[in-house]
């Protein structure tokens, strides 16, 4: 969802809560007029807006806008530090700043941890901690804090703190048990790093499904463990539900993954595609470096050699 969305969807929001008591025994078309009223006016408002600049921001959502957009990392730094004035408490543009100002990887890791903790001291204040456990991203308040969570996690991969990386995706999953954010696949992934075929099977029955990114990191997992069969069980799915694998595992040892990550990019991304294999090599980089033998190993499977037949040396 993009912040246009996600701030249009916040304006909806605050609406009913202005309009709590005028909507309170209305029937439901009563509503939906009053809504789609403020929809027009509020899509009006926008499209008749000034430009944002220096000049015309006026709010922290409009310096962070700025900072979005900002074609130089000064820029985008001094509009963060102007949201974070009008706003101490805002969350994107404290990360922003995480993300631009440290100076090496452990500095970086460590504000995001604050902002991390910042995050945590939020929720609870603002009642989402305990109480919304498990609906996390569905409500628009939480999404600052999981984006944090997820900055943090990639952060800990990027430096090889693989069971700290892990510690952070599973409390990411229990704060939104629907996972909007795609972080089971990355944790399976890890598990499939430490070859926990226990916790992989987990992760695997909580989320059922025939997904690339899940069959993937799976099937490389047992032919680490050893369990061909069970691999070539997961491989056989793979290529059932994704046709661009085979054609994938031809050209593993003849090109680099980022030529093949460039291609999908031009293409587009598709669930069950090549952009789908290449999201999920990338995002997994650490799980896949090291798994030339297990792709040459899968193309044998998938793009067995036919073999030519013999002629007849017999004369007729």
């Amino acid at each position: 969802m993009s912040r246009k969305t996600e701030k249009g969807l916040m304006a909806v929001l605050d609406f009913f809560e202005k309009h709590r008591d005028e909507c309170e025994g209305k029937s439901q078309e009563e509503i939906q007029e009053l809504l789609n009223q403020f929809i027009q006016e509020y899509n009006s408002q926008i499209f008749n807006q000034a430009p944002l600049t220096e000049n015309t921001a006026k709010t922290a959502d409009d310096w962070y806008d700025l900072a979005c957009e900002a074609k130089s990392k000064r820029k985008a730094i001094k509009y963060s530090e102007n949201a974070l004035e009008l706003e101490p408490d805002y969350l994107d543009a404290e990360l922003m700043l995480a993300d631009m100002t440290a100076c090496s990887d452990i500095e970086h890791l460590e504000r995001l941890e604050k902002v991390c903790k910042h995050g945590e001291e939020l929720m609870k204040k603002e009642g989402h901690l305990p109480n919304s456990v498990g609906s996390f991203w569905g409500i628009l308040e939480t999404r600052p804090y999981m984006r944090a969570l997820c900055s943090k996690l990639q952060a800990l991969i990027d430096m090889g703190m693989m069971k700290k990386a892990i510690d952070v995706a599973e409390e990411m999953l229990t704060l939104c048990e629907s996972d909007n954010m795609g972080i089971r696949f990355q944790l399976v992934s890890l598990y499939a790093y430490f070859e926990d075929a226990m916790n992989a099977n987990r992760i695997l029955e909580k989320y059922p499904g025939h997904e690339t990114s899940m069959l993937m990191p799976l099937s490389l997992l047992y032919f680490k463990l050893g369990d061909l069969e069970l691999s070539k069980k997961y491989l056989n799915t793979l290529m059932e539900i994704n046709k661009d694998f085979k054609e994938f595992l031809k050209y593993t040892n003849r090109y680099p993954v980022q030529s093949f990550y460039d291609d999908a990019i031009r293409q587009g991304y598709r669930p069950n595609s090549m952009g789908e294999i290449i999201l999920c090599l990338m995002d997994s980089t650490f799980l896949f470096e090291r798994a030339d033998a297990y792709f040459e190993w899968a193309n044998q499977i998938c793009n067995p050699k036919k073999t030519k037949k013999k002629k007849s040396t017999t004369k007729k």
